[in-house]
Formats: structure tokens, sequence, C-alpha cells
């Protein structure tokens, strides 16, 4: 029998890209969640990021561990403890869910961003976004993996050019006064965090 499976090599760069393309692209936080949860906490809230930085890596570290101990890369197997069925089935249907759910608030963040910038009607940014994301994911692991690595670095040199352009050019920033305090669901850093 025919093995058609392909082996694709990966090097840390790769992996990291991907790690932190699919937890920021899975909209992790937004700016104001960022500053409710960490910012409005001070030196603090900084200890607080490396705290969540931290478990990030080891929570990716340890899934990327059991899967390829297990030889799989079904979440279900992966979470689920032991060889249940059931229970791997609801693990499964449940990322399944969440996934649809994250897809469904990319289309209308998606959507309601290029209204407002730019008067599109909603549904046009919906689709729009919704075309991305399956071009995206179609394919083969290979070329997923590839998108990431050319992204990641274009976002990464965004970010840190938006952030020195307000740092330089925006003395007063006008902003909402509720968006100075923290979130109402995490009044200290550890909670937070």
């Amino acid at each position: 029998m025919k093995d058609n499976s392909k082996s694709v090599n990966l090097n840390v760069l790769n992996m990291a890209l991907m790690f932190v393309g699919a937890i920021m692209g899975a909209g992790f936080a937004s700016g104001r969640e960022l500053w409710q949860f960490f910012g409005v906490f001070g030196i603090r809230g900084k200890i607080g990021v490396l705290l969540v930085g931290i478990l990030f890596i080891l929570l990716g570290t340890a899934t990327a561990y059991i899967a390829r101990k297990l030889g799989t890369n079904e979440m279900g197997r992966i979470i689920a403890p032991g060889n249940n069925q059931k229970i791997t089935n609801a693990v499964s249907w449940f990322m399944a869910i969440i996934l649809f759910t994250v897809l469904i608030n990319m289309t209308a963040a998606c959507g309601a961003m290029l209204n407002q910038l730019f008067g599109i009607n909603p549904m046009i940014g919906g689709v729009l976004i919704d075309v991305l994301v399956v071009a995206t994911v179609l394919g083969e692991f290979e070329r997923i993996s590839k998108v990431f690595k050319y992204i990641m670095p274009v976002l990464f040199v965004a970010v840190v050019a938006v952030s020195i352009i307000v740092i330089l050019c925006c003395d007063k920033i006008e902003a909402d006064m509720s968006l100075l305090n923290p979130s109402p669901i995490a009044g200290n850093w550890v909670l937070a965090s």
C-alpha cells in the first residue's frame, strides 16, 4: 500500500511564527482588552504580560509534545485523557464550535471596520475576510506555515511602527475614560493575567 503522507520539516522560527500567528490571528485580545487587563496595572501589568507569555509557551510546548508523542493532530485526542472516544468527540465538537464562533467574530469585526473606515457595506467586509480565511486554511500544512512565515513579520513591523508613531506624534491622546479602568471582570493584576 502506498503512503501518500508527506513529511513537513519546520524549524523553530516557522513554529514560533505559526504559534504567534494563531494566537494573534484568533484575536487573543484587542488593544482595549490589553489595556484593561494589563496596561492599567503599570509594572504589575508588565509582570502579568510576562506570566501570560510564559504560560502560552508552556501550553504550546506541552500541546506539541503530546501531539508528537501520540502521533496525531486531532485536538480531541491531545486534550482528552485516556482513549475515551466520547470525550475525544466532545472535545473535537467543542473546538469546532469555538473556531466557528471565532470566524463569525472575525467576519463581523472586518465588516464593521471597513464600514467605519471606508463606508463599505459590512457584508462585503465580512465576505472578504471569509474568503481570505478559507484561502489561508485550505491546502497543505506546509503552505499554511509559509503564509504565517510571510505575514507575521509584516504584522510585527506594522505594530511596532504604529506604536512608535503614536508615542512620537501624539502629545495628547483623547480617550474614553472607561478605558482607563481595569476590566470589571478582573479587578487586580493577578486575576487579569
